[in-house]
């Protein structure tokens, strides 16, 4: 296979993965929420991706994935899925690159850890604050839970990434 399919095959499968997880996410159809814990796919497929590329292909990536998901997201202000996975993915390749292997457990560590700074600055700029049991039941009743769902989500996408990257992905 020569590096021009290479490339082909890798944007190829970066696009269709990041559209399943939109439909997957977005659809009207079916929720993949269990009780009050919905994921963030396209969080996930965000850190996946950033684990794996560079610092300005993961900064790049979240820009389009953010823009994605803003145009589709309600309750949330202005471009706030794009600032945050803008931050999110270069810090995750960050630390990928100069305190973290590459491996299963930076991808359990980076998951948890980047979806919950996620729903911590969703809970802080965009969440209604109108009383303090209705904050601590969405911080502990909704975000924890989405949090550890997320999550795992993101070690399954991780496997998945890494032999994406590992076949098509040329420097």
């Amino acid at each position: 296979m020569t590096v021009k399919q290479k490339k082909v095959y890798f944007y190829l499968y970066t696009a269709l993965l990041t559209l399943v997880a939109f439909i997957l996410q977005y659809n009207g159809v079916f929720s993949l929420k269990i009780g009050t814990a919905s994921p963030m796919l396209m969080l996930s497929v965000c850190i996946c991706y950033s684990m794996f590329g560079g610092e300005l292909f993961s900064v790049i990536f979240a820009l389009c994935l953010g823009f994605l998901t803003d145009g589709a997201a309600s309750g949330t202000k202005g471009f706030f899925n794009t600032i945050v996975f803008i931050v999110l993915s270069l810090a995750v390749s960050m630390i990928v690159l100069y305190l973290f292997n590459n491996n299963f457990r930076s991808g359990l560590v980076l998951g948890i850890l980047g979806s919950a700074v996620y729903y911590i600055l969703r809970f802080i700029f965009c969440v209604p604050k109108s009383s303090l049991q209705n904050s601590v039941s969405y911080l502990l009743g909704t975000s924890m839970p989405s949090v550890i769902y997320t999550a795992i989500i993101t070690l399954g996408l991780y496997f998945l990434v890494k032999q994406i990257f590992k076949r098509y992905y040329v420097r």
